[in-house]
């Protein structure tokens, strides 16, 4: 939820279990406010927070854990607020953060890699990371606040970037991408604010944008997606 925490389902007996954050309890959820969630391979909870980092629930233990931001430690996480959590398919996790780019915490460590924008071509193009994808080719697609679509390459480290072109209108809709996703054909669908739903596909290497038009009722709804 935005400010009441995190709830949490248990189907077998039917019932919601609610956690929230208490400062007494050091093993408590470290935020109310959630942006995302994602479970590792190990089963537990990854809940990212706004201004707590990232919460860890083992549900068997119902207690938490949680990785924040340190200023004197270089390999902590960047950014205490995540907005996006992705487990790869080699049971990575990748953390989306605002103002704090991509944080990797791989499989085989237990210290961040960081990933921001700097003066180089190969660096993301803005720091404020949204949503977080993987691709057949193990490629990373994160859609950003006032940026663009960065396409990462992890076996290389490099990034390429889509952005909107303005009088262009076979350029992306919008540079404010919230959402990232892949459809069966292979193309990828990317949620704006405010600009409605870019399609691109990577084939043709050409968007096809979708907005609402109130002349027409059977356009988008609306173009915050």
């Amino acid at each position: 939820t935005q400010q009441n925490g995190f709830n949490f389902c248990d189907p077998a007996r039917g019932t919601f279990r609610r956690y929230v954050h208490d400062e007494k309890d050091a093993n408590s959820l470290s935020s109310n406010a959630i942006y995302a969630i994602n479970m590792d391979e190990t089963g537990k909870l990854w809940i990212g927070t706004e201004n707590g980092g990232v919460s860890i629930l083992d549900i068997d233990k119902n207690k938490f854990s949680t990785f924040e931001h340190d200023d004197i430690d270089k390999n902590s996480m960047d950014g205490n607020t995540i907005y996006a959590i992705y487990r790869d398919k080699f049971d990575n996790m990748w953390l989306g953060a605002f103002s704090g780019g991509i944080n990797l915490l791989k499989h085989s460590t237990k210290s961040f890699t960081h990933y921001r924008h700097s003066s180089s071509l190969n660096s993301l193009s803005n720091d404020f990371v949204l949503d977080l994808y993987e691709d057949a080719g193990k490629n990373l697609w994160g859609g950003t606040d006032g940026g663009v679509v960065n396409v990462f390459n992890a076996s290389n480290g490099t990034v390429k970037h889509y952005k909107h072109e303005p009088g262009n209108k076979n350029s992306l809709c919008g540079n404010y991408v919230i959402t990232v996703n892949q459809d069966d054909a292979g193309n990828f669908w990317f949620g704006t604010w405010a600009d409605g739903i870019s399609i691109f596909n990577p084939k043709t290497n050409t968007f096809t944008n979708l907005k609402h038009d109130p002349a027409n009722p059977n356009s988008l709804s609306g173009n915050n997606i």
